[in-house]
């Protein structure tokens, strides 16, 4: 799959001058472009796209609890680790520190369990 993505997105840089990314937020809008961006993140760099979604579940007011469990479960076992890192290295501080201030109870010790922490 990485092969077919490389090819694609030299494609793209050739044809429209940019990469893919900017290319589908450039030519797309809605939710058909937000599908597009996740699809063309997650085929260029799977452990950054997850971070992301970890960090965009808990920042701000509030914690997006159904985007919080879907990604840590769905990647527990895949590759949460790769993404722990990525994740610190894009915002600083490790995901447990996130979960810790985010979340509460046994809700956070689960939390806490699944991503090993």
């Amino acid at each position: 799959m990485q092969t077919t993505v490389a090819h694609v997105a030299s494609i793209v840089i050739q044809l429209a001058g940019h990469d893919i990314i900017k290319a589908v937020d450039k030519e797309m809008s809605g939710d058909l472009k937000k599908g597009f961006l996740a699809v063309a993140q997650t085929a260029l760099d799977p452990q950054a796209y997850y971070a992301e979604c970890l960090h965009t579940s808990m920042k701000g007011a509030g914690t997006n609890d159904r985007q919080l469990i879907r990604v840590l479960v769905s990647r527990s076992e895949v590759d949460l680790a790769d993404i722990k890192l990525c994740f610190l290295t894009m915002y600083g501080k490790p995901l447990g520190s996130w979960i810790k201030g985010d979340t509460g109870g046994d809700y956070r010790k689960l939390l806490l369990a699944i991503a090993r922490e």
